[in-house]
């Protein structure tokens, strides 16, 4: 059973409060989100930036070397499947919300 530190829930507390944000229980699949959509987002800019020549490369990179689950196809694969569109539209939302 896990438990909490009081030290450090002040801490968290204390940095909440300095960012004037306001704490709040977060879903799995709203933490999968952010992280698959920021995921496509620094693929995009790889991609932009010419650091690599197509997205199947950057899918290899995060299935051998960062431990993606290759059925899922890596986060660009991803984004090809959920769409552009939707991926802009995500990306924007969580700007808006978390800077």
């Amino acid at each position: 059973m896990a438990s909490s530190d009081p030290a450090l829930e002040a801490l968290i507390e204390r940095a909440a409060s300095e960012a004037v944000t306001t704490r709040r229980p977060i879903a799995c699949e709203e933490i999968v989100d952010r992280t698959i959509y920021a995921f496509m987002n620094e693929g995009s800019r790889i991609l932009e930036e010419g650091h690599a020549s197509r997205a199947s490369e950057i899918d290899m990179v995060h299935i051998h070397g960062y431990g993606f689950l290759a059925f899922r196809g890596g986060p660009m694969h991803h984004a090809d499947e959920v769409g552009l569109r939707v991926v802009h539209k995500k990306i924007r939302e969580f700007r808006d919300a978390h800077g």
